[in-house]
């Protein structure tokens, strides 16, 4: 498989960001729309196809360029809807606001944080067997349910809960 998973994470990124920054619900709705195929490829397993990137184990690559692509547009997002909330007192609104992005954006921070643990789950999945999987997923389970706590999210801690209980 090529690198264009990896360059779909970048391009979620970089959609949030600048819909983040310019306010432009359109651009935000077309991040969201990335995410889908990112997590699709990860789901088929075609991320363990995926060739080495500058001397960097493929899936390994992937996953870290998605989780963190995942992340950073959570965090947009987040900004963003607060911005909204805090500006909704008296101050401009997101120029293109589309009802069904005013939807997603109430949760769309902890959708995009859950798509960052679903696809760390999968690469330890697909690459550990055993023991060592379980503790890979006890590991990531309580940093996830930390991270819930930090950001106060109720999905990303029951998710991290989750997935603490399967290991």
């Amino acid at each position: 498989a090529t690198g264009a998973p990896m360059r779909w994470s970048l391009a979620m990124l970089g959609l949030f960001v600048a819909g983040a920054l310019l306010r432009d619900a359109d651009l935000r709705m077309q991040g969201y729309a990335f995410a889908v195929p990112v997590l699709l490829f990860a789901v088929s397993k075609g991320f363990l196809r995926t060739a080495e990137v500058f001397g960097i184990d493929g899936p390994l690559a992937f996953t870290f360029t998605g989780v963190t692509a995942f992340l950073g547009s959570g965090a947009a997002v987040r900004a963003c809807f607060s911005r909204s909330a805090a500006a909704a007192g008296g101050g401009l609104p997101d120029r293109r606001t589309l009802a069904l992005e005013s939807a997603l954006s109430r949760r769309g921070g902890d959708l995009l944080f859950l798509g960052a643990i679903a696809l760390a789950a999968l690469y330890a999945f697909h690459t550990r067997k055993g023991f060592s999987l379980s503790v890979a997923w006890a590991i990531e389970g309580l940093i996830a349910s930390g991270a819930g706590f930090a950001l106060k999210s109720r999905g990303v801690r029951i998710a991290g809960l989750a997935v603490l209980g399967l290991a």
